[in-house]
């Protein structure tokens, strides 16, 4: 079977050719963390406590571009998953991923630029709010 072959809209279109998304590489991964890092500057590291830390005082230090580039590579590799094995393998692929992996780096990165935020640490782009 070939592309043409087969219906736009048949499920079987997006088995057969070949994903427009491909999973990022750690090599990849790490320089997009490079990358994100560099135009973060000083915002890009933060300190996080641990959730069953009651009353432990040691932290996590964290990285708001690590955080960005493993979402970015969980998604991409739930898309990629999502056209190369179809639609059921792609829902698993990005709700195991999001529960177990880049939920913690959304939530992680969100607090660091909150607290940024709050602190005056940051400027909002300019135009309209």
């Amino acid at each position: 079977t070939t592309p043409a072959d087969i219906d736009e809209g048949d499920e079987r279109s997006r088995r057969v050719r070949a994903p427009s998304y491909t999973p990022l590489s750690a090599d990849a991964r790490r320089e997009l963390s490079h990358s994100i890092a560099d135009r973060l500057g000083p915002l890009d590291a933060y300190i996080d406590l641990p959730d069953d830390a009651q009353g432990d005082p040691t932290v996590i230090p964290c990285s708001l571009a690590y955080d960005l580039s493993g979402i970015t590579q969980d998604l991409r590799a739930g898309l990629y998953t999502w056209e190369s094995e179809g639609q059921d393998a792609g829902r698993w692929h990005a709700r195991f991923f999001f529960e177990h992996s880049w939920s913690r780096h959304l939530s992680g990165a969100l607090r660091a630029l909150e607290a940024h935020a709050r602190a005056g640490r940051t400027a909002w782009p300019a135009g309209d709010a």
